[in-house]
Order: structure tokens, then sequence, then C-alpha cells
């Protein structure tokens, strides 16, 4: 019988498990990818009824786990396999299909796969799969903001850029975790039989096992393998500093942002869409702006040195949910209809909207 054993972050191709010829068989391994397509695209559905996290773009990425263990078990290709048909799938069942997050996730997941399997080869056993997940769930976030700044062409997006690697870190350690305690799961041999059920040698019949009885005994070796305490959650040296780098790497943008932060003289509010300049707003008196876009329409409340969107026909409402902004530090930004707000500071005289 062809032998699936799980072993220990070595110097080989895989870093986490290596699975020998059981997974390695074509039939098997369509499967195996099958089944991880399945969770993938349930995981997708189900994140996305969730209600929206506080920081604005950010999501759990449940439906990475199914990703991560392919990089883990097999490599990119058929990581990057599950990603497409992940995003194709999900986003048809969504109703979300080609729109700006179908774009989000695909970048997103593509970036992903890349930034796993090069840390997860070239770590060596310095990374568990909790710091090869915190890698790609940062990609991940990064590689969204750039499609972000693609569809809107305004670099302001880039201001969530370091709470959303800060976000990465709980969540890339949640998946990495979860898919730390699968992988012996996964590479097991789930036809294999415990050594007392064996067909004995010499002149003694062997003991008639059903089907059953041999599935039932496999899945008690899973559940066992699943909770064994060589399968329990093991840190390396290289999770630490991945983590400690991103979150250093967080503050320093944080922080240079954030001397951009004092009030400017004489505000005026910047709206773009598509990158075109669309409309400069002098922040001087309470009023109230319609901006339709291509896509769709938005309502900008403004008063004396701020401003928000007040209503928005967007279906994530992120604008609308990031409040007021009151400096160059801040933005509001809408990508689903193309649209970025910013202030800054102005020596011209006062003067009402300019539409352009």
């Amino acid at each position: 019988m062809n032998e699936v054993r799980a072993l220990p972050v070595t110097g080989t191709a895989s870093p986490v498990a290596v699975a020998t010829k059981g997974l390695g068989n074509s039939t098997r391994k369509a499967a195996y990818l099958g089944v991880l397509l399945a969770i993938a695209v349930t995981l997708y559905v189900f994140e996305s009824l969730l209600p929206a996290l506080p920081v604005p773009g950010a999501k759990i990425g449940l439906a990475n786990l199914a990703s991560l263990l392919a990089v883990l078990i097999w490599g990119w290709r058929e990581a990057l396999l599950l990603v497409v048909a992940r995003q194709v799938l999900g986003s048809l069942a969504t109703g979300t299909f080609l729109s700006a997050p179908f774009l989000f996730g695909l970048g997103g997941g593509i970036a992903s796969v890349g930034a796993m399997s090069v840390t997860s080869r070239v770590a060596r056993g310095r990374l568990s799969p909790t710091g090869v997940s915190i890698a790609g769930a940062a990609t991940h976030n990064v590689a969204q903001l750039l499609v972000a700044r693609l569809l809107t062409g305004g670099w302001a997006i880039l201001a969530y850029l370091p709470y959303l690697l800060w976000f990465s870190l709980p969540t890339g350690a949640l998946i990495g975790v979860i898919a730390a305690y699968l992988l012996p799961v996964l590479v097991a041999d789930p036809g294999a039989l415990p050594a007392e059920t064996a067909p004995s040698r010499g002149n003694v019949s062997p003991p008639k096992v059903s089907r059953l009885t041999v599935r039932l005994l496999g899945l008690a070796e899973r559940s066992q393998a699943l909770f064994s305490r060589r399968n329990r959650l093991s840190l390396r040296v290289g999770d630490g500093a991945i983590a400690s780098v991103l979150a250093f790497a967080a503050l320093l943008i944080l922080l240079w942002h954030g001397s951009l932060a004092a009030p400017p003289a004489n505000p005026e509010a910047v709206v773009r869409v598509a990158g075109e300049l669309r409309m400069i707003v002098p922040l001087r008196t309470n009023r109230f702006l319609t901006l339709n876009t291509p896509r769709g329409r938005m309502i900008l409340e403004v008063e004396p040195g701020r401003i928000r969107v007040r209503e928005s026909d967007c279906p994530d409402k992120v604008c609308v949910r990031t409040g007021w902004i009151t400096n160059a530090s801040q933005s509001i930004v809408c990508v689903p209809n193309r649209t970025v707000i910013t202030v800054r500071g102005s020596n011209a005289a006062p003067y009402d909207a300019v539409a352009r």
C-alpha cells in the first residue's frame, strides 16, 4: 500500500508536510482538490454574508485556508488553480463576478499564493504554517490595495496599508493554526489500517474486516492525529520574525502618515473619479453636494473644516463608514464608484465649489 505520512519541517521542497505516492495519485489528487475547492467556495460565500469589519477592506480570509493547504501539500500550481476556481465560482454564487470584490480577491489570492510559495521554500523549516499564512495574508492585503489604486486612479487608498498589515497578523495566524492542525489529517492514508488489524503471517488466516470497519478505523485514526500532542501548535523563530517585521513596517508607515495630520489652512476637499479631477470643495460652510459617477450616486456633506459621504448607493458602504475627514492624512475611498476624496490646504481666496 502506498504510504502517505506527515513529516516535520525539513529542507525539502514542501516545508511542513510530505505527501508521497498516495496524494500524488492523479485520481486521489483530483478528489482532494475537489474537496478543498468545495470548502473554499463555501467559506467564500459564508464570509460574504458576515457584517463588514471595522477596518475598510479587511476580511478574515477564511477561503485562503484551502490555498494555504494546497501550497504546503503540492505547490503553487494547485494553489493557483484553487484561487482562480474559487473566485469564479464564489463570485457567481454571490453575484459579484467581474466586479471590484472579484478583482480584489483574484489579485490578492494570486499574490498570496506567490508569497506563500516563496516563503515556504526559502524559509526551509524556519517558518511553520502560521508564519507562511501571515506572509500570505499581508501580501493579499497589499495586492488588494494596488488593485484598488488601479481602479480609483489615486494613491490615497494606501492610507489603509498600516491597518491592513496589522489586521493580517491575527487573521493570518488563525488560518495558519487551522492549517497546522489539518495537515496531518489530509496527508494521512485514508485506507490504512491499524497494525493490529493487518493480516498476520503464517498459517493463520487474516481476520475479515468489512469496508465499513475500515472506514471507521480510518476516521478514528484521523481524529486521533488531529488532536495528538505531535500536531499541536508549534511556532518557529521565523514566525515571530515575520510578524515583527510587518508590525514595525506598519508602525513606520502610520507615523509618517500621521505627520500629515495637522489641519491645513483654508482647507478644501479634492474629489476625483477614476483618477480625474471632478470637484474642488472649500470646507467653509454647511452644505450638501450630489456627486454623480458613471457607476453610482453619492451625497457629500460639508461642514467647516471637514467632509464626509452622507449617502452612497455602493454595495459595501465603506465610504459612508469612513466618516469625517479633516486633513491630508485622511481620505475617503469608494472603489465601486471609483471615487477618492482627500483634503488639502489652499492659499487661494474663498470660493464656491468648482466642478469640472
